[in-house]
C-alpha cells in the first residue's frame, strides 16, 4: 500500500494526525505501507511517519506545478517497480498523477481522500476526473455533506464511487498529551484570571478571524476579563494585527503563531471557535470539544451536524454580527453553564468521531478493493 501526498506535514503527535492514523489502521504482518512525499522532505526536528517506509521525492516546486512532465516521469517509475495493489491520495494533485498513471503500472485501486469543497471548484479538475476515473477509483468525502455535493457534480463521483469517512481523533492519546488548564495557560502567558476565546488555524482568508476578532471588539468593554487567543500562521497575519490595532484591542488579542502540538493547549480555552468561510470537516473542532469546551462555528454544510451535535451555535459565515451574539451567549454564562456545554460537546465527540470506527471503516475499504479484484 501506498499513501501518496504533495508535501511532508507528520504532525508531532499522531493523535490527531489523520494520514499516520490511516497507517496505523494496518497491521504490518499483513500490509507493507509505504508514504512517499513529492514535495518538501522532513526538518530536523520533524517526526518521521509510523510507515514502515518512507520515500521522499523532494520535487521542487516548479515541478509540481503545470504540466508536471518531471514528477509524472519520477512517480512513473517508483510506481512501475514497486507495483503497488492500493494508493491513497490527498487532495487534487496527486490523486491527478495516479489516475494518470494507473494503466501503465499495473492499475492499482485508487483511493482519493477529498478534505474540501475547494478541492474541485475549478471545472478543469472536474472534466479530469470525469476522462480519468475508472473501476479502481474511489473516493472519500470526510463529511456526508461534502459527499454529497460531490456526487451532484456529475463529473465521475458517483453513489457507487463516493463514500464518507468523517474525521476523528485518539481521544485516549490526546487524554495524556492534554496540559491541565492552569499549566496550559501558563505556557501561553494568559492570566489565570481571563475568559479566554480560542481557536487554531491557519491565517487565511478562508478560516474566517478577521470576523472573529471583529465580532470579539464589540464585546471587550462589557467583558473587561476576556481574550482572544488564535493559535496558527499564515499569509493573514499583518492584516489581522492591523484589524485588533485599528480597533484598539491589541492587547487582548494574542496571535502566537503555529505551535507544535497545539491540541496540547486547549484545555487553557473556555470557548472554542471555527469562523471558516469554507471546510470540509474541520479536525480543528474536534480538538476544541477534546477539551469539553462550549463551540462556536460557521453554518457551513460539513459543519453543521457537528456543531448540533455538539449542542453548540452555529453562525452565518462571516457574519460578524451572529458571531458577536454568540460569543455573547457563551461569554454571559457562568463557568459552570459553560462546563455542561462543553461536557454536551465532548459526549459528542466520543460518541461519533471515534478512531477506532475510522481506522476500521478505512481497512474495510481497502478489503474489499482487494476482494473485488
Amino acid at each position: 500500500m501506498l499513501q501518496l501526498q504533495h508535501d511532508h506535514n507528520v504532525r508531532m503527535f499522531s493523535a490527531t494526525d489523520l494520514h499516520e492514523q490511516i497507517v496505523k489502521a494496518f497491521p504490518q504482518d499483513k500490509y507493507e505501507f509505504v508514504n512517499a512525499y513529492m514535495g518538501s522532505r522532513p526538518r530536523d526536528n520533524d517526526r518521521p511517519s509510523l510507515a514502515e517506509r518512507s520515500v521522499y521525492f523532494n520535487l521542487p516546486r516548479s515541478a509540481l506545478s503545470g504540466l508536471r512532465i518531471r514528477s509524472t516521469i519520477v512517480l512513473w517509475k517508483f510506481l512501475k517497480e514497486e507495483r503497488f495493489d492500493v494508493v491513497i491520495c490527498h487532495r487534487f494533485r496527486p490523486t491527478s498523477m495516479i489516475l494518470r498513471l494507473a494503466k501503465w503500472v499495473g492499475n492499482p485501486d485508487c483511493i482519493s481522500v477529498i478534505h474540501s469543497f475547494s478541492d474541485y471548484r475549478a471545472r478543469s479538475r472536474l472534466a479530469f476526473i470525469s476522462r480519468n476515473a475508472s473501476s479502481h477509483s474511489h473516493f472519500i468525502a470526510v463529511s456526508d455533506a461534502l459527499r454529497e455535493h460531490l456526487i451532484r457534480l456529475n463529473s465521475g463521483f458517483s453513489v457507487k464511487n463516493t463514500s464518507t469517512i468523517t474525521n476523528a481523533i485518539d481521544m485516549a492519546a490526546i487524554a495524556k498529551l492534554q496540559y491541565e488548564k492552569d499549566e496550559a495557560r501558563k505556557k501561553l502567558g494568559v492570566k489565570a484570571d481571563a475568559t479566554l476565546i480560542g481557536a487554531i488555524g491557519r491565517l487565511v482568508t478562508v478560516k474566517g478571524h478577521v470576523y472573529l476578532i471583529q465580532a470579539f471588539a464589540r464585546l471587550t468593554e462589557r467583558y473587561p476579563n476576556a481574550q482572544l487567543l488564535i493559535i496558527g500562521e499564515g499569509s493573514q497575519r499583518k492584516a489581522l494585527e492591523d484589524t485588533a490595532r485599528a480597533l484598539n484591542i491589541q492587547d487582548k488579542v494574542q496571535l502566537p503563531g503555529e505551535i507544535d502540538g497545539a491540541v496540547r493547549y486547549t484545555k487553557a480555552f473556555d470557548i472554542w471557535t471555527m469562523p471558516s468561510l469554507s471546510e470540509g470537516l474541520g479536525l480543528a473542532l474536534l480538538e476544541g470539544m477534546s477539551a469539553g469546551l462550549p463551540c462556536i462555528a460557521s453554518d457551513i454544510p460539513a459543519m453543521r451536524p457537528l456543531i448540533d451535535g455538539a449542542g453548540g451555535i452555529a453562525c452565518t459565515p462571516g457574519s460578524i454580527e451572529e458571531l458577536t451574539e454568540a460569543l455573547d451567549a457563551y461569554l454571559s454564562m457562568t463557568q459552570e453553564q459553560r462546563k455542561q456545554n462543553g461536557l454536551a460537546a465532548y459526549d459528542y465527540l466520543i460518541q461519533n468521531h471515534n478512531i477506532d470506527y475510522y481506522q476500521a471503516t478505512y481497512r474495510q475499504l481497502v478489503e474489499r478493493l482487494i476482494n473485488d479484484r
